[in-house]
């Protein structure tokens, strides 16, 4: 789909963990002369082409929502410069997605998948602080986010807020 309509599709793919090194992972890309990566950090398109990327509850970040790819004449747009160089895209949520794989293979069967991983009680709490950070964890301990966890991602929280859930990294 993604080629032979926009006739594009990205080398490689960096996804993994919130909070394992993805953010450091696109800066020394980004940095290297015969790689292109877009401006757009996580354009995510594939965890949700075509659809919303606002959670149906609970707190996100409307800048970071807004930022994401849902169109694919959008997510190929990001790349218009790329011109010979390698092509990434480093969108985390991929690994969080439970179809951005199979949608992935479907339009970039060539590409390389790169996953970072991170000690999973380690990422999960650098994720609740970074949450309390920028205001998006209404609870007050790790504790009690933990433990409203399921209920919140079931009720439609964004994927960021299932802390524990997406430390099981084998699921």
């Amino acid at each position: 789909m993604l080629k032979s309509d926009a006739q594009f599709s990205p080398n490689f793919f960096v996804v993994g963990a919130p909070k394992a090194g993805t953010t450091a992972a696109y800066h020394w890309l980004r940095s290297h002369p015969a790689v292109f990566l877009p401006t757009v950090k996580e354009p995510s398109y594939f965890a949700y082409a075509g659809n919303s990327a606002i959670p149906t509850n609970g707190p996100y970040d409307p800048d970071y929502v807004r930022q994401i790819t849902v169109e694919l004449e959008s997510y190929a747009e990001l790349y218009e410069t790329a011109g010979t160089r390698l092509t990434g895209d480093i969108s985390p949520v991929y690994l969080l997605d439970d179809y951005a794989a199979e949608r992935i293979v479907a339009a970039c069967p060539d590409a390389r998948i790169i996953i970072l991983l991170r000690d999973p009680v380690e990422r999960a709490f650098s994720q609740f602080m970074h949450h309390v950070r920028d205001s998006l964890e209404p609870c007050g301990t790790f504790e009690e986010a933990l433990a409203q966890e399921e209920q919140r991602l079931r009720d439609g929280w964004s994927p960021g807020h299932g802390y524990a859930t997406y430390g099981h990294y084998l699921s």
